[in-house]
């Protein structure tokens, strides 16, 4: 259903989605800032933005979750 609904992004969702599995064992703020080249604050601005926590993992957040950030990273042309 999802994915239907989001066609446009989504090969650009898939994109970040792989980005933030890209680090193992860190955190998302870490996951992205490292994988998009981004200091760690410009990346848990755009967290605190979508409400999600910066301290979460990849593998905490849904799949709204993930397509809010994704939305939020294009808006701001990192993505």
């Amino acid at each position: 259903n999802f994915i239907r609904t989001a066609t446009p992004l989504s090969g650009v969702f898939y994109e970040f989605v792989r980005a933030a599995f890209s680090s193992r064992r860190k955190n998302i703020k870490n996951s992205l800032s490292i994988y998009f080249s981004r200091p760690a604050y410009e990346v848990n601005e755009i967290l605190k933005t979508c409400n999600i926590s910066p301290l979460l993992r990849a593998q905490d957040l849904d799949i709204r979750q993930f397509k809010k950030l994704t939305e939020e990273f294009v808006n701001r042309r990192i993505l």
